[in-house]
C-alpha cells in the first residue's frame, strides 16, 4: 500500500535498512555491547541489603543451597521448596568456590551462564518466526535495559530462580507449532527445567491447549504434534511430582490458595498497571488492533495461549505482577514486531518512536539503578514509575501506595488514548486514500 498521509520527512527510514542484518561482526560487536552493559551493572547496581541480600524468596532457596551443600535433606517453605536446580547448582559450586566468597555471590555465578547466553537464544527464537536479526537485536537491548529482568537483576537480587526460567523458556518456546518437533530433547528439556521452576511447564500446557483450539476435535486422536505435546506435558508432571518427593515444605501454602488470594489481593487497575510497568505502552497498538490481532492469533495459537496464561498468572499466581507478566517478553516483543510490520507507515513517524521510546525509558528506569528496600523512605511523586530514590517497594504496584498506583495508571492511560486514537484516524485515512 502507498503511504500517503504526511511528508517523508516525518517518517523513519524502511525497517531493511534501519534494522537490517548486521553480519558476522555486527553480531560479535552487539554481543560486547550486550556483555559491557552487563559489566556496568555490575559496577554501578548497589546490590538488596534486605535479610542480608537474600531478600523475600531468597530465604528459603539459600537455605536449600546450604543444606544441599552440607548434604542434609531439603526442608524450606513451599513452593520455593520445589524449585531445585538453581539451589543444587549453587550448593555444589559453593563447595569448590573460597569460603570467603557469600552465598548470594555464588548464586549471582550461576545466574550470570544464563544471562550470557540469552542473546544467542533471543535471536534463535525469533529468527524461527521471520523477525530479522537487527529488530531481535533492538529487542534484546529493551530487554536488557528492563529494571525487573534478570540481566540487570541479578545483580541487585542474585537468590533467584528466574535467569534458568528465561533460559528454558527459550529453548523451549521455538518449538512451539513446529511440524518436526523432536520429542527427546523437547521432553528432555521441560523434564530438566520443571525442576529448575514449575512454571516452565506452561510451556508444554501451551503447547496441548495452542494446538488443541487450532483443530477440530476429530482430528485430536490422530494429530501427530499434540500427541508430542501431550507427552512433554506428562513428562514435566513427572518432573514435579519428584521434586515434591526430593525437598519437604513447610508453611500453609496451596496453589487454590494463592489463586483466590491473587485475585482478592489484586484489584484489576492494578492488575493492569502491572502490565504498563512491565512493558510500558509498547503493546497498546497491537492489542487495540481487534481485527489484526485475531489473525495473529490464529497463525499463532501456542504463543497467544502462553502470553494470556503467563498475564493471567500474573494476576492470581504472584505478589510480583511486573516481573510475572514480563516472563511473556519473547512473544510479546514478537507480537510488537508483526504488527510493526503491518503497519510500518504509522510507526515511523518519528513523534510515534519518540512517545514510545520516551516513556519506556522513564517506566524501565533506563538511567537509574533499582533502588534498596527502605520502607523509611517515602514514595516519590511517579513519572509512569516512581522516579529516583524512591523504595524498591513502590515499583510494584500492588506494593505501591494507592495515591502512586493510580496516578501511574492514569498517565500510561492517557498516552495510551492518544497513540490509538492517531492511529486510527491514520488507518481510516489510509483505507480512504486506497
Amino acid at each position: 500500500m502507498t503511504e500517503t498521509n504526511g511528508s517523508e520527512t516525518s517518517r523513519l527510514p524502511a525497517a531493511t535498512s534501519v534494522f537490517g542484518a548486521p553480519g558476522r561482526a555486527g553480531h560479535l560487536s552487539l554481543y560486547l555491547l550486550y556483555l559491557a552493559l552487563l559489566a556496568v551493572y555490575w559496577l554501578t547496581q548497589p546490590p538488596l541489603t534486605y535479610q542480608a541480600g537474600f531478600g523475600w524468596d531468597g530465604v528459603s532457596y539459600g537455605a536449600m543451597a546450604w543444606q544441599i551443600e552440607a548434604g542434609e535433606p531439603v526442608v524450606a517453605e513451599k513452593p520455593f521448596c520445589h524449585r531445585l536446580g538453581t539451589p543444587w547448582l549453587a550448593g555444589k559450586l559453593a563447595c569448590l568456590l573460597p569460603d570467603s566468597l557469600a552465598l548470594t555471590q555464588v548464586f549471582m555465578l550461576v545466574n550470570l551462564l544464563p544471562i550470557l547466553l540469552y542473546p544467542f537464544l533471543f535471536l534463535r527464537f525469533w529468527r524461527r518466526f521471520g523477525m530479522s536479526d537487527g529488530f531481535a537485536w533492538l529487542f534484546v537491548f529493551v530487554f536488557l535495559l528492563s529494571w525487573h529482568v534478570s540481566p540487570r537483576f541479578n545483580f541487585y537480587y542474585p537468590v533467584t530462580p528466574d535467569p534458568w526460567l528465561w533460559l528454558f523458556a527459550l529453548l523451549l518456546l521455538p518449538e512451539l507449532g513446529r511440524s518436526r518437533l523432536s520429542v527427546f530433547w523437547y521432553t528432555l528439556l521441560i523434564f530438566i527445567g520443571v525442576l529448575f521452576r514449575e512454571l516452565v511447564l506452561w510451556v508444554a500446557l501451551a503447547g496441548v491447549l495452542g494446538r488443541a483450539l487450532s483443530i477440530s476435535p476429530g482430528q485430536w486422536r490422530s494429530d501427530l504434534e499434540l500427541r508430542r505435546q501431550l507427552i512433554a506435558l506428562g513428562v514435566g508432571i513427572v518432573a514435579m511430582a519428584i521434586t515434591h518427593q526430593l525437598a519437604t515444605g513447610t508453611g500453609g501454602y496451596t496453589l487454590a490458595r494463592a489463586v483466590i488470594g491473587g485475585f482478592w489481593h489484586k484489584p484489576f487497575p492494578v492488575w493492569i498497571n502491572g502490565l504498563f510497568g512491565a512493558f510500558g505502552v509498547l503493546l497498546v497498538l497491537p492489542l487495540s488492533d481487534w481485527r489484526w490481532l485475531r489473525d495473529w492469533i490464529a497463525r499463532h495459537p501456542q504463543l497467544a495461549v502462553w502470553l494470556a496464561g503467563l498475564w493471567v498468572l500474573g494476576w492470581c499466581a504472584g505478589t510480583d505482577t511486573i516481573r510475572i507478566v514480563f516472563w511473556s517478553a519473547p512473544v510479546a516483543f514478537l507480537l510488537l514486531h508483526d504488527h510493526y510490520r503491518a503497519h510500518p507507515g504509522f510507526y515511523r513517524r518519528w513523534w510515534v518512536v519518540g512517545l514510545l521510546l520516551a516513556v519506556h525509558f522513564l517506566s524501565q528506569r533506563w538511567a537509574t539503578p533499582t533502588p534498596d528496600y527502605d520502607p523509611a523512605v517515602l514514595a516519590r511523586f511517579p513519572v509512569f514509575t516512581p522516579q529516583g530514590a524512591c523504595p524498591y517497594l513502590d515499583l510494584e504496584p500492588q506494593y505501591a501506595p494507592h495515591w502512586v498506583s493510580k496516578l501511574s495508571v492514569i498517565q500510561y492511560a492517557l498516552v495510551s488514548l492518544v497513540l490509538t486514537w492517531r492511529f486510527q484516524l491514520w488507518r481510516h485515512r489510509e483505507e480512504d486514500a486506497a
